[in-house]
């Protein structure tokens, strides 16, 4: 987590604003950025005067209350993730009032690199619905596809457990803090999303959710996938204010047909009429995206039953006996790449000219060293790979044949 200024500010706006999204995004459309506001006599009236009147008289301009929630953060293991990191997901950053910044438990998975699906519905939702939104994230996640949802009772939380049962990561967005477990019935699921998969919320530590909260929430879960699939709801509900947010940020609509009368079919149907994609299996889905995003599917099944930090140890161990990267990179500088590399095009010979300096690398630190992502990557191996002059070995290490 940046401790530097940068974050500071961002969080004091935050404050400022009560944590407001609205209030957060009329701020930064009508005076600047959050480091603009603080350092700018009139920003920072003009800021405070979008404020209400209780907010104005307890408005002040001083970074201590940001450091300290900053620092309460680091305490206790909460990553806080601005718009302007690397790591904040393009994809949410494209949404209508993005977070200026989210709380993460647990490891934020790269979601750019993967196919995400948002899957919600009825809280009271039937056994039917239960059962099936269990199915459809096992068997998506077995595919390669990141769930995404709220880990509300109902299908949020059966759409989480298929995901950790196929052995993939998963990401729950919550109303209130990322610390507040709610409902407390989904204790242990909590407790399993934030060792295999992310935790996230707008909303800082401490902060318990309430209903203008669940409804902004929404957005969010829209903003992080590629599609979003409606399981079982009614008109009334927060399910259709998440496909909407799923409309209005152009993401692709899918619904599962329910019988007419039952409840909870009521929204699905209606979506379905209205031209959502029609879902009767996994297949429905994956079908739609394994043409556009084969790289990606692929690098959601690499992660299958193995979490970062596991791949990093692994990768650390493997690669220890071989030499230090600044005994490769002291190596490197006295060979010269052979001509014949000439014959690629720009990042394969990038690929190859770094395994001819480091013998055998991993994929993670080829992506990192070589500054190509892992999406674009995944691809060029795979050509190099048919054009058999690399070659794979144990634990996605990679050497030239």
């Amino acid at each position: 987590m940046d401790s530097g200024d940068g974050l500071l500010y961002r969080l004091w706006l935050n404050i400022l604003c009560g944590h407001n999204p609205r209030l957060i995004h009329k701020c930064i459309e009508g005076c600047g950025s959050a480091e603009e506001i603080y350092n700018s006599d009139t920003l920072y009236k003009r800021a405070v005067s979008f404020l209400g009147i209780r907010a104005r008289l307890r408005a002040h301009r001083d970074l201590d209350t940001a450091r300290q929630l900053a620092e309460f953060c680091s305490e206790s293991g909460i990553d806080i993730i601005t718009i302007d990191d690397r790591r904040y997901p393009r994809r949410l950053a494209e949404v209508y009032m993005p977070p200026q910044l989210i709380y993460v438990k647990g490891e934020l998975p790269d979601i750019d690199y993967l196919v995400s699906i948002t899957v919600v519905g009825s809280r009271e939702c039937s056994d039917y619905g239960r059962k099936f939104a269990n199915e459809l994230a096992y068997d998506m996640a077995k595919a390669g596809v990141l769930i995404v949802s709220g880990m509300a009772m109902g299908i949020d939380a059966a759409a989480h457990r298929g995901a950790l049962a196929a052995g993939h990561m998963t990401a729950a967005v919550l109303a209130g803090g990322v610390d507040v477990v709610y409902p407390a019935a989904n204790r242990e699921l909590y407790r399993e999303i934030e060792q295999r998969g992310a935790i996230i919320s707008e909303r800082p530590p401490q902060t318990v959710g309430r209903g203008n909260f669940y409804r902004e929430r929404n957005r969010i879960l829209a903003g992080l996938s590629c599609g979003v699939v409606i399981v079982e709801g009614g008109e009334s509900s927060g399910t259709k204010l998440t496909a909407n947010h799923a409309i209005d940020s152009n993401r692709d609509l899918f619904a599962v047909p329910g019988k007419p009368g039952d409840e909870g079919a009521e929204l699905p149907n209606r979506l379905i009429k209205d031209s959502a994609r029609l879902v009767t299996s996994a297949e429905d889905i994956i079908s739609e995206y394994i043409s556009v995003y084969p790289i990606e599917l692929k690098y959601g099944i690499d992660m299958i039953d193995e979490t970062h930090s596991e791949r990093r140890r692994r990768r650390i161990n493997d690669n220890e006996p071989k030499g230090t990267a600044a005994q490769n990179r002291s190596s490197a500088e006295e060979k010269k790449p052979p001509r014949s590399f000439e014959n690629f095009d720009g990042k394969q010979r990038i690929i190859l000219e770094y395994l001819y300096h480091n013998n055998e690398a991993h994929i993670d630190d080829i992506s990192h060293d070589c500054n190509i992502a892992m999406s674009e990557l995944s691809f060029l191996i795979i050509q190099l790979e048919m054009q058999q002059v690399i070659t794979q070995s144990a634990g996605e290490h990679f050497s030239l044949r």
